[in-house]
């Protein structure tokens, strides 16, 4: 049986799956395994298809992770209704 990896889309909402990749890491993965070498099959539509690509070159996914959340903090201080509460 097959074990396919569906990353869905959805612009900074990819820190959701970066998450969840980032906890099968640490948990399930065996010791230097990268989680390309764990599914058959990695694919996934807008902001998952990057994540997918990066899992498929070995980038980790707390490595992706870390990109996301710097990418939810640029956007919010782009946003003023956030900008005074980041200021804080």
């Amino acid at each position: 049986m097959k074990k396919i990896l569906s990353i869905d889309g959805g612009g900074i909402k990819g820190v959701f799956p970066a998450t969840i990749l980032k906890i099968i890491e640490e948990n399930i993965l065996k010791e230097n395994e990268n989680i390309y070498e764990y599914f058959d099959i990695i694919t996934g539509t807008s902001t998952g298809a990057i994540i997918a690509l990066g899992l498929g070159l070995g980038i980790s996914a707390d490595k992706i992770l870390e990109l996301y959340e710097k990418m939810e903090m640029q956007y919010l201080k782009e946003i003023k209704v956030f900008q005074n509460v980041l200021n804080q």
